[in-house]
């Protein structure tokens, strides 16, 4: 009976998981910068038949490996809606790693109870959910970096698992390069408190390296043989290096901790507690299943020190932590309900947690985040590039223009100085607040095409 509740469960925790992360997948446009980019290179590599090297607005495009672009591909020739193919494989892969979360909680605890609510912590965490729900790379790298975790688990018991392991992490570094190395971390951390340097003489281990590698280094290689210094230069000198090291969003280094506290207070906060019971309690848990939770936790650790020194801090990186994080909350929780003797109290409590995380979750995938100005901004920049569409245009002091230029089907916008020619029939794009600036600055007769709350879009009569 306990068996059947606890796969009746975890059918639940899919079920769930399915519809936060693919209803209505495909009803917002793209978002400005990388969902749009990231259509429009593919909209590229589509037509001109091109799937080992990228372009964007006709140039080379060398800043990301090919797994994804190669999943989006396959997906827009599946589906007819766009923006739902250009999600799909970021979704899907979400829904993997969250099928993975608890397959890893399952391997170590043995228990549905805890796999289940290991996936129903992960898929209640709002963050994780909306950027599963996005055009991205960052979910897809944890889908294979989570693999190769799970694969190294299965191998301690059965060493050909390493193979696989090694499968995994090959298409970690396909997918988006340097990000394999949480993956690596993960492992790593496992390695150091299971005590189990003996693999690193084990010929499976060894050979689940070398297979990374044969995976990954032929795309490296006809990209560099292709493109030469100027693939170094951007792969690895620029994407890697400079771009570590270049502030993007102006950032202080807290603000990973201070995105938790505002979007994730729920979890985050029990995720502290659980890492309490863990240091404060050691003997209500198992020793094999503390061993678990802290490898986890030292991997988190070691993760958000990582994200926080680096001055490119962008909070998508954060879904990284989401599933080790919801493993130590449910192996620590499942253990401390086969020991505590007001199981019910902490039982209702946990239940209490997963509705309030559900209904917070829900509200934010499908209203608040929709009503934010980055989707206003996406919703205005689609209805502007119909308007245009494969028409020239200008931009006056705006600078977010991919969705604009995804929808419009145009290449880069004209630059506008004192100086440029505005023959009748131009379009201008311009921000709603710059609109009398604008007028100001450049006394031309103007026929109003869109008037959006936040974008404008005029025709110079």
């Amino acid at each position: 009976m306990r068996a059947y509740i606890g796969y009746t469960l975890i059918a639940l925790v899919l079920c769930g998981g399915a519809f936060l992360l693919f209803f209505g997948l495909g009803d917002e446009p793209l978002l400005d910068y990388d969902e749009a980019a990231y259509g429009e290179i593919v909209r590229e590599g589509l037509s001109n038949g091109e799937f080992l090297s990228f372009t964007f607005l006709g140039e080379p495009f060398l800043q990301k490996p090919p797994i994804q672009f190669w999943r989006m591909m396959i997906s827009s020739k599946i589906f007819e809606d766009e923006e739902f193919a250009l999600r799909f494989p970021s979704a899907l892969t979400g829904f993997l790693v969250l099928v993975l979360t608890m397959l890893i909680t399952y391997h170590v605890a043995r228990d549905t109870y805890a796999a289940a609510l290991a996936g129903a912590i992960l898929v209640t965490t709002a963050h994780f959910a909306d950027i599963s729900r996005q055009a991205l790379f960052d979910v897809p790298v944890v889908f294979s970096n989570m693999a190769a975790l799970y694969f190294f688990l299965l191998a301690l018991r059965n060493r050909r698992w390493f193979l696989l392991m090694g499968v995994a992490l090959g298409i970690s570094i396909l997918t988006k390069s340097i990000f394999v190395l949480f993956a690596l971390i993960a492992i790593a951390a496992f390695i150091v408190l299971y005590k189990r340097s003996d693999i690193f003489r084990d010929k499976y281990f060894l050979g689940s390296i070398a297979l990374a590698a044969l995976i990954a280094l032929p795309w490296h290689l006809y990209e560099y043989a292709r493109f030469g210094g100027e693939f170094i230069r951007i792969y690895v000198s620029y994407n890697i290096f400079e771009r570590l090291g270049t502030d993007l969003l102006g950032s202080s280094p807290s603000l990973y901790l201070r995105y938790l506290y505002d979007h994730a207070a729920l979890w985050s906060g029990v995720f502290l507690l659980a890492v309490g019971a863990i240091a404060g309690l050691p003997r209500r848990l198992r020793p094999e299943i503390r061993s678990a939770a802290l490898s986890c936790v030292a991997a988190i650790a070691i993760t958000l020190v990582l994200l926080s020194i680096v001055e490119t801090r962008i909070t998508a990186y954060l879904v990284s932590v989401y599933p080790l994080a919801a493993i130590v909350i449910a192996l620590t929780i499942s253990e401390l309900l086969k020991t505590t003797k007001r199981t019910w109290m902490l039982a209702a409590g946990v239940v209490l947690l997963l509705i309030s995380a559900f209904l917070v979750t829900t509200q934010w995938i499908f209203s608040e985040r929709l009503h934010s100005t980055p989707f206003a901004l996406a919703r205005e920049g689609k209805t502007i590039g119909t308007y245009i569409d494969g028409s020239g245009f200008y931009s006056y002091e705006y600078g977010d223009l991919q969705t604009i230029m995804y929808y419009s089907n145009s290449l880069r916008p004209l630059a506008l100085t004192p100086d440029s020619p505005l023959p009748a029939g131009t379009f201008i794009v311009m921000k709603t607040a710059d609109e009398e600036h604008f007028r100001r600055e450049y006394p031309v007769r103007l026929e109003a095409i869109y008037f959006g709350s936040l974008l404008r879009l005029y025709r110079v009569e």
